[in-house]
């Protein structure tokens, strides 16, 4: 039936859903052999073109994939660990996201002096134009929610954040580590969301208004507007349908099949008025406020 319904074109997997959903290019039909190693490839190249094209191929991914989050089993666990109560987390497929959390991936005495010595020179590098740098350390989702991790995610010792961090304690650089303070927070509202790798409105005011503090405190720059300490609205609210595609998609399932929390915030006053412009991938924002330094943010781009 399924190769029936694939001749037919009847729910099978076109280009734009494999790119959407799997994240890959669909594989291309196989050309005739021209030669011995094209005969000995051909079969491999069939049988992919024709596991991307068989009918009912979506709906099977879809119960393949609803059965295996039954039974807490991911269908891509590099990509995708299934943690307790419905949350997700990046598996190692992700810059080795879970064996960093497990402390299986630590920083050789040499990494850690040249990481910190690398910091080291950007810092005074600037310094000396004048130019105060504050390097922001933002957790992965698995060290603020460990207790949802799946109970095989054992730590056996320091992870690189930590390392870094003491590291840090002894260098004379503007460092924050946002792990402690995201923690603390989730005791008040969800700070990531279950079905997604990112931290939501809540995680990012809270990581937010520890820098605004820093800069106005540590770094002593003046004029800076902490818009957290005006007045706002924090609203939860459970939806059945994630907006989020990517852990869903990794499943074989699609959006309406997972529940989320979606946090709001909406403030009494409004933001002061930033312009961003991007040169050669480095993000560059200026306020309104001429007093207030622009500021030049260098993310990770994985």
């Amino acid at each position: 039936v399924p190769s029936a319904l694939g001749i037919l074109k009847i729910e099978v997997t076109c280009p734009e859903m494999m790119l959407k959903r799997e994240r890959r290019p669909i594989s291309p039909a196989p050309k005739a052999p021209t030669s011995v190693r094209d005969i000995k490839a051909f079969p491999e190249r069939a049988e992919a073109w024709y596991n991307d094209r068989f009918g009912l191929r979506p709906r099977m991914l879809r119960i393949n994939g609803a059965i295996k989050l039954k039974l807490g089993m991911s269908t891509d666990p590099e990509q995708l660990v299934i943690g307790k109560d419905g949350w997700f987390f990046l598996g190692d497929g992700a810059a080795d996201t879970i064996s960093q959390a497990r402390g299986l991936f630590p920083f050789s005495d040499e990494e850690l002096k040249t990481a910190v010595g690398n910091l080291r020179a950007r810092s005074e590098w600037l310094a000396a134009r004048d130019i105060p740098m504050v390097f922001v350390l933002a957790p992965d989702k698995s060290e603020v929610y460990p207790e949802h991790l799946p109970d095989w995610v054992r730590k056996y010792g320091p992870t690189r954040r930590e390392q870094l961090v003491t590291a840090m304690a002894d260098e004379d650089i503007h460092f924050v580590d946002l792990s402690e303070v995201l923690r603390e927070a989730k005791s008040e509202c969800v700070t990531y969301y279950k079905t997604d790798s990112h931290w939501n409105d809540y995680g990012a005011l809270v990581g937010y208004s520890v820098l605004m503090d820093y800069l106005t405190e540590d770094v002593m720059i003046e004029g800076v507007r902490n818009i957290s300490d005006t007045p706002y609205e924090l609203t939860s609210k459970h939806v059945e349908s994630t907006p989020f595609d990517v852990f869903p998609n990794l499943l074989g399932l699609e959006s309406r099949d997972l529940s989320d929390e979606i946090v709001r915030i909406e403030f009494a006053a409004p933001a002061d008025p930033v312009d961003s412009f991007n040169v050669d991938g480095t993000q560059v924002s200026s306020g309104g406020n001429p007093r207030i330094p622009k500021r030049l943010e260098i993310r990770e781009v994985r």
